[in-house]
């Protein structure tokens, strides 16, 4: 799926499931002569397109870094890739879950700093982070992403 072309109503509210099957996706295009080069911009591009539609976006991903055992290179090549895709999407969000047995464990939630009225007179929050997510070890992990409060 190319997230580009991906077609998103204003003010919607988007579930993106899986970013681990959307990168091993972007690693086999057959449309492209090396599709891993740029893979992890195409993905953050395309969920930045998203986001700028989108008033509530929840991108799904896993984390599959945290077991070890010799691997193959390409598989090597994924793990790496879908880590730094949800490193880069952990330092973007709003908020980040853990879930552990089915339980959400918030990782990062940004508070409510000050709020104005934009242009349009929607009532636009400017956050900033409670505390700095660094890449962590996560079976799964849910990123919530959501910038105007109505």
């Amino acid at each position: 799926v190319d997230l580009l072309k991906a077609e998103v109503p204003a003010r919607s509210r988007c579930l993106l499931e899986c970013v681990s099957n959307l990168a091993a996706n972007e690693m086999y295009r057959r449309d492209m002569e090396d599709p891993e080069n740029g893979a992890m911009e195409r993905i953050l591009e395309g969920i930045r397109m998203i986001r700028k539609n989108a008033d509530f976006l929840v991108v799904v991903t896993n984390d599959v870094s945290g077991d070890q055992g010799p691997y193959s290179e390409e598989t090597e090549e994924y793990r790496r890739l879908l880590g730094r895709i949800n490193c880069a999407l952990a330092g973007e969000a709003d908020e980040v879950y853990e879930v552990i047995c089915g339980e959400p464990v918030m990782v990062k939630k940004k508070k409510l700093r000050n709020t104005a009225i934009d242009g349009f007179g929607q009532t636009v929050t400017f956050m900033e982070p409670l505390k700095k997510v660094t890449c962590p070890t996560l079976d799964l992990i849910l990123v919530h992403f959501t910038e105007i409060e109505y």
